[in-house]
């Protein structure tokens, strides 16, 4: 109590000795608090600027999720070019899978993003998984509950499932890469 201003209010006090309380300190503190705030905004809407530039094609495809990435993007954060429909086909070939439309759409536009936020998404990084029987691709990494969570696909279907590894289960996510992308992953990115 002794290191702020009201523990020498009260040594004021009780030796007697007369003062006048003042708020500059705390006028100071908000400008300060104010400042600081605007310059964050500017640095985040100048971040999305410079992001929607270098990746306009896919900030036009999905631009909820591109406005959230850019506000959480690191200097180590990765976003990578697009992948050429043979890489996509090779990959098909490895993982013997055929991606669902929206899923290749979205390696058109990039070959994989990985934000250290706990989002990872990439093309080379596919692989095959069984759990409880049922055969997956996995498409990327949701670290929604924990680090290294999965999202998945299952063969002939758009829909995203869920695999939060600690509790062994597989849930139902949504329904395709859009809402993926444009509503949890979003929503997510803004929430870190």
């Amino acid at each position: 109590m002794f290191g702020s201003q009201k523990g020498a209010i009260a040594i004021l006090e009780k030796s007697g000795i007369a003062f006048e309380a003042s708020n500059l300190y705390q006028e100071r503190y908000l400008a300060e608090l104010d400042a600081f705030c605007k310059e964050q905004e500017r640095v985040q809407w100048e971040k999305q600027k410079e992001f929607k530039a270098s990746h306009p094609e896919l900030f036009g495809q999905y631009p909820k999720f591109c406005k959230a990435l850019a506000k959480v993007l690191d200097p180590t954060d990765k976003i990578q070019p697009a992948a050429a429909e043979e890489q996509i086909r090779d990959q098909e070939s490895v993982l013997d899978f055929t991606l669902p439309s929206q899923v290749r759409e979205f390696f058109l536009l990039t070959a994989g993003i990985n934000v250290s936020t706990g989002v990872i998404l990439t093309l080379s990084g596919m692989f095959d998984l069984t759990i409880h029987g049922e055969r997956y691709c996995v498409l990327g990494e949701f670290w929604k509950e924990a680090d290294g969570d999965q999202l998945l696909l299952r063969p002939g279907e758009d829909t995203i499932w869920y695999y939060a590894h600690e509790q062994d289960k597989v849930r139902r996510l949504c329904n395709d890469m859009t809402e993926l992308l444009e509503k949890k992953l979003a929503m997510y990115l803004n929430e870190h």
